[in-house]
């Protein structure tokens, strides 16, 4: 994972004396003696998050302080409906939510496996009941996102039917999430990865609330777009991203990918992350002279040399640049 200054590397790694302070003067031996005599510090063991464990993912106290400030949840051990584990129970809510807050935490997105694709009426009405399920956990957790997949065309449906049936069930989860401020985001995901179809689906939707989780690997490796491009078209659905990386899985040519660590692989991450940047600047200026809100957050994207983290009711348009009261906000998963 990625900690606060770009570095790879564990998170939560304590600093080693090669960076103390460099102390100028005749004392500067004697008080590097007395620095290199101290004890190493005591490192408070890591609290499981939820006392239950994500397999990859350990929270220390004070983990914010170390460049982390939430945690996006898609399963718990082998649990991957998360409105099903014990731990996340309506009776257990609230010491779930007390351990987020004693580390520092909030949660910016649940990630359901509720597919829109499905044709057949049981199926889908199942799918579509998971991804309420995933709204009512996501308000009571405070989480402004869930996550939905389109993921397949289905034999035999045409293009522009397969896309309505979608946006269909979008719009559906959407009426039932905005009461409740969550947003539905579809992830560029499985069949769905390039801009055109995923702005075709997202138009067909709208809903103010729905949006998309821009999984950035994906529209590169398999939509065959650069990260720009991706951004110019459907920057103002984008509320969430995914940053991931890969190389070719062998030599044979195939399309099998093997995941690497962030930023050592073939992905243009450090692109990803900086257009979503770019946007909101660019938004931003534009709006500044009338809005006081706008160069209160341009100020902070500068300053912060980052996206502004997301917040709940953010901006959403239908493609243009310009919204009408506020910039567009970002969050993000690194793997």
């Amino acid at each position: 994972m990625r900690g606060s200054d770009g570095t790879l590397g564990h998170p939560f790694e304590e600093p080693t004396h090669d960076h103390a302070p460099r102390i100028r003067g005749d004392h500067r031996r004697a008080a590097r003696r007395r620095l290199d005599a101290r004890p190493a510090p005591r490192r408070a063991p890591p609290a499981r998050l939820l006392d239950a464990g994500l397999p990859a993912v350990d929270v220390e106290p004070g983990a914010r302080l170390r460049g982390f400030a939430a945690v996006e949840l898609r399963g718990l051990q082998a649990a991957m409906d998360l409105t099903q584990v014990p731990e996340l129970a309506p009776e257990r809510l609230g010491e779930a939510k007390r351990q987020l807050a004693e580390h520092g935490l909030r949660v910016p997105c649940l990630g359901s496996s509720a597919n829109m694709h499905e044709m057949d009426a049981a199926k889908r009405a199942a799918q579509l009941d998971e991804a309420r399920r995933f709204i009512d956990l996501a308000r009571a957790l405070r989480a402004p996102y869930v996550r939905v997949f389109g993921n397949k065309y289905v034999a035999g449906v045409p293009r522009p039917a397969m896309l309505a049936h979608i946006a269909r069930g979008l719009r559906e989860l959407g009426d039932y999430a905005r009461p409740k401020g969550v947003t539905v985001l579809i992830e560029s995901h499985g069949d769905f990865t390039d801009s055109p179809t995923l702005l075709e689906i997202l138009r067909q939707a709208d809903s103010p609330a729905v949006a998309l989780l821009w999984d950035a690997h994906h529209t590169f490796v398999s939509g065959k777009e650069a990260p720009e491009d991706t951004v110019r078209q459907l920057g103002s659905y984008i509320r969430h991203t995914h940053l991931k990386d890969s190389v070719p899985a062998g030599t044979g040519g195939g399309g099998d990918r093997r995941y690497v660590l962030t930023g050592t692989g073939e992905v243009p991450v450090r692109r990803a992350q900086r257009v979503p940047r770019l946007l909101q600047l660019r938004v931003g200026e534009a709006l500044a002279p009338r809005d006081r809100r706008a160069r209160d957050r341009v100020r902070a994207i500068r300053d912060g040399g980052g996206p502004v983290p997301a917040q709940r009711g953010g901006w959403r348009g239908s493609g243009s640049l310009a919204p009408p009261h506020s910039l567009p906000r970002f969050s993000s998963a690194t793997a």
